[in-house]
């Protein structure tokens, strides 16, 4: 089973800054990432040699991406390689994710004009359905986040018609999306991104991670870690600023319920509660405003799913089942204890 990281960080003091506000001076990009609606483009590239490349010394290769305007067809040349860890091993996707990189003279004036590298989440497996309902539901975790804050990553979710520029293979077409680039996250939220190496005794926002953790039990995920940025960016003024954790890869949480994620945990399981709760303890008086949050956000969420058509009825029902015994928790006193605060009395 592969290792999952959870390492919590609680033993640093919370100063009370309010997370990093999104009315920012910088780049938006809301002509791709404002709607919600699919984009059509074609990827044009030699998919064989692309795909395959998949080592610790991985090439840029050529791309051609095309979509229609309502001037025309518009082409942007750009450069693609294989990116990620699980989803690059062959033995997990036959088609593993992309990392695109755009060159300012070719994206000026397109939906990209304000992209540089930006992440592309594929369809992992090509000759079934199921994998691009994964695609969709990962793509709508990253919509509930943004409907909770600011400090998150947007996203856009495209159908593809991939095209073999060498000929060899028969074209495609695959849902997929797209993911803000991390630099525009930084200045859309007036920060700067800090890798481990370069933060100076991690300090988090109390906000942020109070909701983080809600929200990624919501989803019943636990591959990730804020101590050690494990699928997590953090976002911060200076090294030794008090950081706004973002995170990212929701593929393996137990909603999505892939059959490749390594027992993934279903909400409300013992394991699950314990894993979060345990050594992350609050009073029922910090957390009662983010439930208070969720409770509000709860029917937008909900219209996540049942406006999204690529969303199969299965998945659509399974997902509102799950999230439908995470309101019935925060809002019933005995389950929320049960859940949240019973975890601690041991600590």
């Amino acid at each position: 089973m592969r290792c999952v990281f959870f390492i919590l960080l609680w033993v640093t003091l919370y100063q009370g800054v309010p997370p990093l506000s999104a009315q920012s001076r910088g780049p938006q990009t809301e002509s791709l990432f404002a709607g919600d609606e699919v984009l059509e483009v074609t990827f044009s590239a030699d998919l064989g040699r692309l795909i395959s490349d998949i080592g610790e010394e991985r090439e840029q290769h050529p791309v051609l991406i095309t979509y229609q305007s309502d001037a025309g067809v518009v082409t942007v040349p750009l450069k693609a390689r294989t990116r990620g860890n699980f989803r690059r091993n062959p033995e997990n996707c036959l088609f593993p994710p992309l990392r695109l990189n755009f060159s300012k003279e070719t994206r000026a004036g397109t939906l990209f004009e304000d992209l540089d590298k930006v992440k592309l989440v594929t369809h992992c497996q090509q000759d079934d359905e199921q994998y691009e309902q994964y695609v969709v539901q990962e793509y709508l975790l990253y919509r509930i986040y943004n409907q909770l804050t600011d400090a998150s990553f947007r996203a856009r979710l495209l159908r593809i018609r991939y095209e073999d520029s060498a000929g060899e293979r028969a074209p495609i077409e695959r849902l997929g999306f797209l993911i803000e680039d991390e630099e525009i996250l930084a200045e859309r939220l007036d920060g700067k991104l800090f890798d481990p190496e370069e933060i100076e005794n991690l300090r988090t926002h109390e906000k942020s991670l109070i909701l983080l953790h809600l929200f990624e039990y919501m989803i019943g995920n636990i591959d990730w870690s804020v101590a050690i940025q494990h699928n997590m960016k953090m976002v911060g003024d200076a090294p030794d600023a008090t950081m706004t954790p973002v995170p990212y890869d929701f593929d393996h949480a137990g909603v999505i319920d892939a059959e490749y994620a390594d027992e993934a945990p279903r909400i409300g399981t013992a394991s699950l509660r314990y894993q979060l709760f345990r050594e992350f303890c609050r009073t029922e008086k910090e957390l009662s405003p983010y439930f208070d949050l969720f409770n509000e956000r709860r029917e937008a969420i909900y219209a996540l799913y049942e406006k999204r058509p690529e969303l199969s009825d299965e998945a659509r029902h399974r997902a509102l089942r799950h999230y439908d015994r995470f309101y019935r928790i925060i809002n019933d006193p005995e389950q929320m204890e049960r859940t949240f605060l019973r975890p601690c009395q041991g600590n």
